[in-house]
This record gives C-alpha cells, sequence and structure tokens, in this order.
C-alpha cells in the first residue's frame, strides 16, 4: 500500500513538473515572438519613413504603410498572446481562439497586399480601396480587443 502511495505521489509529481514546464515553455514562446515582431515593426517603419520620403509610386507608399501597419498588429498579437498565457486554461483557450483571428485576418491583409503585382487587370483605385479598408478593419478589431480585455 504505501509502494502504491508512492508511485502515485511520484507520477503526480511527474505531471505537475511536465505541465509547469510547458507553462513556461508557452510564456517563453510568446515573449519570443514579442521581441521578433518588435524587431520587424522597427524595420517596417524604417521603410515606410523610407518610402514617404522618396519620390516614389502611391502603390510603394502605401505598401510600406500596409507593412508597417502589418508589423504593428503582430507585436500586439504577440503580446495578447504572453498575456494570455497567464490566464486559466478556460479563458486561456478563448482568448487564444480570439487572438487567432486577428491574426488570420492580419496574414490576409499581409497576402492580398503581396499579390498585387499579379493581378495586372486589377485597377489601383479599387486595390487601395480594399487594402484600405482591410487594413482599418484589423486595427479596429485589435483596438476593440485591447478595450474588450483591459489591455493598455
Amino acid at each position: 500500500m504505501k509502494s502504491t502511495n508512492q508511485i502515485v505521489s511520484l507520477a503526480a509529481a511527474s505531471l505537475l513538473a511536465i505541465g509547469v514546464s510547458s507553462c513556461k515553455s508557452d510564456t517563453k514562446e510568446a515573449e519570443d515572438e514579442v521581441v521578433e515582431a518588435t524587431q520587424e515593426q522597427a524595420e517596417a517603419t524604417a521603410e515606410y519613413e523610407n518610402a514617404k520620403a522618396a519620390d516614389t509610386s502611391d502603390y510603394a507608399v502605401l505598401k510600406a504603410g500596409t507593412k508597417k501597419l502589418i508589423a504593428d498588429n503582430e507585436k500586439r498579437i504577440a503580446e495578447f498572446r504572453v498575456k494570455a498565457n497567464s490566464e486559466t486554461a478556460e479563458n486561456k483557450a478563448k482568448l487564444n481562439a480570439k487572438i487567432d483571428k486577428l491574426e488570420a485576418r492580419n496574414n490576409e491583409l499581409k497576402s492580398d497586399l503581396d499579390k498585387f503585382g499579379d493581378k495586372v487587370d486589377e485597377k489601383w483605385d479599387a486595390f487601395k480601396a480594399r487594402v484600405d479598408k482591410s487594413a482599418n478593419d484589423i486595427k479596429t478589431d485589435i483596438d476593440n480587443y485591447k478595450k474588450e480585455h483591459n489591455y493598455d
């Protein structure tokens, strides 16, 4: 009987240790994503400022500005994931589902921006309006998420 209790105690301790290390690795991974997103954000900001300063096409300025917004969004999304990791498992799952939707919309915007050169028949004005609307929508959704979850 005593050895059974020891085995059960050892198994419980092992599971607890695995669970704790898993949470720590999730948090570390999310923190690493914030660092990477911050670096990408700085690069996109510099690219946008250079495009505005140079005498470039409307497309180059729109693309650089939208890439900056995408990088800003990626940083916020990574920060949301760090904060979500500190929640209970149930809340974490709910928050991550919302964060996944934000990330998917941001990735769609990135993909749409990259595909413009392939769509020769698409008119510039229609493309610009679509990208601007998509960018504004994702920015609004991220701002709403911040307000809803009391995020600074």
